[in-house]
């Protein structure tokens, strides 16, 4: 069923140059079973310029979402498209493997990669951006502020592998949703592969 509902959406969905393929994980709710305690968790590939789940993988029971995504881009043509994933999934293995699949990639870095994350935060404080873009967007009952920051200088990254995966640049994403009466903010870094272009998260 599976394959074949993976071999269906691949005859329908054209994923053109450049089009961003967002993997996530989701517990579903209503699927805890009798005397479990968790529910079922699914990672999925979804389309942004189709609008459509490309595939679905369950994650297996005592594992997590890092040993699923592996399955999940091997069941996917990624030839030309932009993959980006949480924090989860900004394991070495998983970038290799997007570079593999000749598409390209941008990773949210965390506390995860703790080193890592360190240095990016101090490449953005001690040196100067290329980029900054800004958009503002009202919904979900709020305005919402959005302004991404790219940085492509790497002399401060000491973690960089000789051998894998290849960075590009880092971006700084600083959402800030304005409902009344609070303002909240947030900052998410990402590292970028080597020829994707800065991204609009929302």
């Amino acid at each position: 069923m599976e394959k074949g509902f993976v071999a269906w959406v691949s005859s329908i969905a054209r994923l053109t140059a450049g089009e961003v393929v967002a993997i996530d994980g989701k517990a579903l709710c209503g699927t805890r079973e009798s005397g479990k305690k968790t529910l079922v968790h699914m990672v999925s590939a979804w389309a942004e310029g189709n609008g459509l789940v490309l595939a679905q993988r369950k994650v297996d029971e005592k594992s997590n979402e890092i040993t699923a995504i592996p399955k999940l881009l091997n069941a996917l043509e990624l030839t030309g498209t932009v993959v980006t994933i949480d924090a989860m999934g900004c394991q070495r293995g998983i970038a290799r493997q997007i570079i593999e699949k000749k598409a390209d990639y941008v990773l949210a870095v965390k506390k995860n990669q703790g080193l890592l994350a360190e240095q990016v935060k101090d490449s953005f404080l001690l040196l100067d951006s290329g980029a900054v873009a800004e958009e503002i967007d009202c919904g979900h009952g709020r305005v919402e502020r959005r302004r991404c920051s790219v940085i492509s200088d790497l002399s401060l990254i000491e973690s960089k592998p000789p051998n894998g995966p290849h960075y590009r640049g880092w971006c700084v994403s600083s959402p800030k949703g304005i409902t009344r009466p609070r303002v909240r903010s947030s900052a998410r870094f990402a590292t970028t592969s080597p020829a994707s272009t800065p991204m609009r998260r929302d």
